[in-house]
């Protein structure tokens, strides 16, 4: 069972469901993970660990042939049966590859 932490904020924008491998950039270290569903503004991403509680880090994801550096901020955990394993976290000032990226998802569906 799933539970959030952190308040639900109303979705501005669509989410497009996905399944992409994404690396996560804190402070202390990188993480891996599976980016879920994303939109404009944000990203579910699968993280199978728990990650430090810090508030800005950056999300690579692969993007073409190249790699795409996505500032963001974390503004929910999801706790499934007791263990913080997913985060959701807001887009800060989208990239303009990420915004192509994320609209060449939805003219695909």
């Amino acid at each position: 069972m799933e539970k959030e932490v952190f308040q639900n904020k109303k979705r501005i924008n669509e989410r497009i469901p996905v399944s992409l491998p994404v690396k996560l950039f804190c402070s202390n270290g990188h993480y891996s993970g599976i980016a879920m569903n994303v939109s404009k503004n944000g990203m579910y991403i699968k993280t199978g660990i728990t990650l430090p509680a810090e508030s800005n880090f950056h999300v690579c994801m692969p993007y073409n042939e190249d790699e795409l550096k996505v500032p963001v901020k974390l503004v929910r955990l999801a706790e499934t049966y007791g263990f913080f394993d997913a985060v959701g976290v807001e887009v800060l000032n989208p990239p303009e590859k990420y915004l192509e990226f994320v609209g060449g998802l939805m003219t695909a569906l």
